[in-house]
């Protein structure tokens, strides 16, 4: 599981990976965020999953995080789905097959890295049978 440290690694993992990636918004004193750690790792080799501790570095507040963990799924830099809170493995599953199945035209878009990115340099910078 990546952790996003900076803008760059951001783009480089989420905004210019063109299949779908599970973003968490995490912190390390959340307990269901820890909780939540097994679980992410346990779908890993259905999806990739990346990790932005909301703390450690400024988040886009275009995401609009209300409360941790959160959970997007974004494919070709758009926001596909989201969920908050700690989520089951079969939870998760669900959330993810359903994410996985929304027509593209629902996609919502992510911003742009200028409209969405007034950062600092600590910025965001097994399936079914």
């Amino acid at each position: 599981m990546k952790k996003i440290r900076n803008s760059k690694e951001y783009i480089e993992e989420v905004e210019q990976y063109d299949d779908f990636v599970l973003l968490d918004f995490f912190a390390t004193w959340c307990g269901p965020c820890q909780m939540l750690k097994p679980v992410l790792e346990s779908v890993e080799d259905i999806i990739k999953v990346v990790q932005l501790d909301v703390d450690r570095y400024d988040i886009d507040y275009n995401f609009k995080i209300k409360s941790i963990p959160s959970l997007y799924i974004i494919k070709n830099n758009k926001i596909v789905n989201k969920t908050e809170g700690y989520q089951t493995e079969k939870e998760l599953l669900n959330f993810i097959k359903e994410s996985m199945n929304i027509e593209p035209e629902k996609y919502k878009d992510v911003p742009k890295k200028g409209e969405i990115t007034k950062i600092t340099n600590k910025i965001i910078k097994k399936i079914f049978k």
